[in-house]
């Protein structure tokens, strides 16, 4: 009975020692979670709305091709500069629009002629992006595909010979063109495209697409390219 009383003290003493430290520190949650606006289950995988900032090189090709002239084609340039807001629809798959403007030109050289086309535009592209996220959120595979719209508001045709202008021509111009013997520019332009991109760690954009217009920019003549992206995603 001693021996057991003894016991019992023994216990009260190491359970009552317990009790003090426990309650001395308070206790701390297991994980702490990421807070969402949108869902109270969030994790960084889940698809969300996000904004791009963007600039663009677009390289593309004028083809001319008519029933008495034998088909040639012109390499241009072009440069834009544009954002573009991803918004989620069903799962992974979402809209994606924006707006940019855009520089296209060409230059040629030849014994001491010089040649240049170039045309300011806006353009309005609308895609159906699948909006795929790997490694926890650090790289997104989007790929896209849709249609644009592209207002052409300043066109072009410039020679100069020898460092001295003989011609400045307004593409839209139709007493101009006709003058010349030239085939006026279309305003008004649709197209469709389709592409990837890359977002590197949720902040960094890389992506490509194709492109082609639907309509002639002028009489006989059609538009195709592609766009090389870098962008910035807010």
């Amino acid at each position: 009975m001693k021996k057991n009383s003894r016991l019992i003290v023994a216990l009260s003493f190491l359970l009552g020692t317990t009790a003090v430290i426990y309650a001395e520190k308070p206790l701390q949650p297991a994980k702490q979670y990421q807070k969402n606006p949108y869902s109270s289950s969030y994790s960084i995988t889940d698809v969300r709305s996000f904004g791009t900032f963007y600039v663009e090189y677009n390289p593309h090709t004028w083809q001319f091709e008519s029933d008495f002239s034998p088909k040639y084609e012109k390499n241009f340039h072009g440069v834009s500069l544009g954002f573009s807001y991803f918004v989620p629809v069903l799962g992974s798959l979402g809209f994606d629009a924006g707006l940019k403007a855009q520089y296209l030109f060409h230059s040629e050289k030849q014994a001491g002629l010089k040649h240049q086309i170039n045309m300011f535009s806006t353009s309005l592209p609308v895609d159906i992006v699948y909006d795929l996220r790997l490694f926890h959120g650090q790289l997104a595979i989007d790929p896209f595909g849709g249609v644009y719209a592209r207002f052409n508001f300043s066109a072009k045709d410039i020679e100069e010979y020898s460092g001295e202008r003989r011609r400045s021509v307004n593409m839209f111009n139709d007493k101009q063109t006709s003058y010349y013997n030239l085939d006026s520019f279309n305003r008004f332009q649709l197209g469709w495209q389709a592409g990837v991109n890359l977002r590197l760690g949720r902040v960094l954009t890389l992506g490509g697409a194709y492109w082609h217009d639907f309509s002639e920019v002028s009489r006989h003549t059609s538009v195709e390219g592609f766009n090389v992206r870098l962008g910035v995603n807010f």
